[in-house]
């Protein structure tokens, strides 16, 4: 990382000292869907993760304004097309997540989301989705960069 950027993310040197703190994981065989947020994809949505039989098989999902996002492991691809099929706007497959939960001061301390991201662009790796839960970042990327750049995030956490 260039010393602009690390001067710009770090001047406080809390965003570091958060992350040292933080706990990383990986996970590969991720698929990520996107669904066009309606009614019935809303109501589909709901049904779809009830009908899991373990509630830890849906790994992350969120709604956004014009998106429903799901993240699940990818033994339940062909299951989730055939369920939502005309509801889907997108596929990721071969995708990978990485999980990074920080201490409650991760949400009152600005440049935590700006520093991880600058991480991955200087390592020219795009991230598919960024979705954030109180102090839970998950990040979604392409399977192939998944322990590479978790290695890499640990390193410069320091963790």
């Amino acid at each position: 990382m260039n010393a602009e950027k690390n001067e710009k993310y770090l001047k406080n040197g809390k965003v570091i000292e958060l992350l040292k703190n933080s706990a990383l994981s990986a996970h590969t065989d991720i698929v990520c869907i996107s669904l066009y947020k309606n009614l019935d994809s809303a109501n589909k949505f709901i049904e779809f993760i009830k009908d899991l039989k373990d509630k830890n098989d849906a790994i992350v999902s969120s709604m956004g304004k014009t998106t429903i996002t799901l993240i699940l492991h990818e033994k339940f691809l062909n299951q989730a097309k055939n369920f939502f099929s005309s509801q889907i706007q997108d596929i990721n497959d071969k995708s990978g997540a990485i999980f990074v939960k920080c201490p409650k001061e991760a949400n009152s301390t600005p440049g935590v989301i700006a520093y991880v991201s600058s991480l991955f662009s200087d390592e020219n790796i795009p991230i598919y989705e960024l979705i954030s839960s109180y102090t839970d970042y998950v990040i979604i990327l392409d399977e192939k960069h998944t322990y590479k750049m978790a290695a890499h995030l640990k390193k410069e956490f320091g963790c």
